[in-house]
């Protein structure tokens, strides 16, 4: 780690991680969230905060909370419906409700929209449905992330999963969001199909988000869920150096499985190290526009554990801008 006064701010982290203090384990209340992400806007490592996310019933509420003179970012939780119909009316309204809010609170935006895809869809039915949400998302100026399932991936009929069904259809105003974690021991998928999610996602040229689960940088066993927990730094380091070229398919799944702290570090000008590899700062933008980001309940547990491995300075100083 590079003294603090030269420290420049990783590439790698830059916006990476969405407050979701709504959201379990944390489960805080709309005003003890808005607080806490008003207090972390303020601190040193505010550069590594991207959105707010919050449900789209709690949006108008949350704009009352923010200060006016504190610009932020939304990821709001739309609203979903279990068939095609109630999912796509159902989105529409969303986007109908989000023009309002910024219309009546311009301090905030809410570019990105992020949904879980209604279960149990034919393959044609299921693409029709994500042809639909790219052009509408496209045409509102926002992005959709739709969430998918990651059991499967593995399985013979990898041609009618729903990841690879969403991929199909050319990259336009929707993504793609994977659950990488939860509660309890289930939740959290293998090594192998995240490996798999990711890899088949950067290859179409389909952004993605994580949610749940990745607190710690480093993927390591928890007591709490009784089982491993994958690491920030693995999933979106991993993700930076496959795009790369750094990895291919077959390292991307040990990459995700390393608990190795120290295999990871920068390079002087911001970009990413890993073991025997480097990637540059501007290499790791580019791969950062696919891998965009997670969801975590807290941002001091990443601060805290990225300072405890000397990844980021220890006193908090800020980070020169590369």
């Amino acid at each position: 780690m590079p003294a603090s006064s030269s420290f420049h701010r990783p590439a790698l982290l830059d916006g990476l991680v969405d407050y979701a203090g709504l959201f379990p384990p944390a489960a805080l209340a709309l005003d003890a969230a808005a607080a806490q992400f008003v207090a972390h806007r303020a601190q040193p490592e505010a550069w590594m905060l991207g959105s707010f996310v919050v449900p789209i019933a709690q949006t108008t509420t949350l704009a009352e909370r923010l200060p006016a003179d504190l610009p932020a970012h939304l990821s709001v939780l739309g609203s979903g419906g279990g068939t095609p119909e109630a999912f796509l009316d159902a989105l529409d309204a969303d986007f109908r409700a989000l023009d309002a809010l910024e219309a009546a609170a311009p301090h905030l935006t809410a570019p990105t929209l992020e949904v879980k895809i209604p279960t149990g869809l034919p393959p044609a039915e299921l693409r029709r449905l994500v042809e639909y949400v790219n052009s509408r998302a496209a045409a509102r100026r926002r992005f959709v992330f739709l969430e998918v399932p990651l059991s499967g991936l593995d399985a013979a009929s990898r041609r009618t999963h729903p990841l690879d069904v969403v991929l199909e259809v050319e990259p336009g105003g929707a993504g793609v969001k994977f659950r990488t974690g939860g509660l309890v021991a289930d939740a959290f998928p293998s090594c192998a199909d995240l490996a798999v999610a990711i890899g088949a996602a950067l290859d179409a040229g389909v952004p993605f988000k994580c949610t749940a689960g990745l607190h710690h940088p480093v993927r390591m066993h928890r007591d709490e869920v009784g089982t491993r927990m994958h690491g920030f730094l693995n999933v979106f380091g991993g993700a930076v150096l496959r795009h790369a070229g750094g990895v291919d398919a077959m390292d991307l799944e040990a990459v995700l499985a390393d608990e190795d702290a120290a295999a990871w570090g920068w390079t002087d000008d911001g970009g990413l190290r890993y073991r025997n590899r480097e990637v540059s700062a501007e290499d790791v933008r580019r791969g950062r526009r696919l891998a965009t980001g997670f969801g975590s309940c807290s941002f001091d547990e990443p601060v805290d554990d990225l300072r405890a491995l000397g990844l980021l300075p220890a006193d908090g100083a800020a980070a020169a801008r590369i």
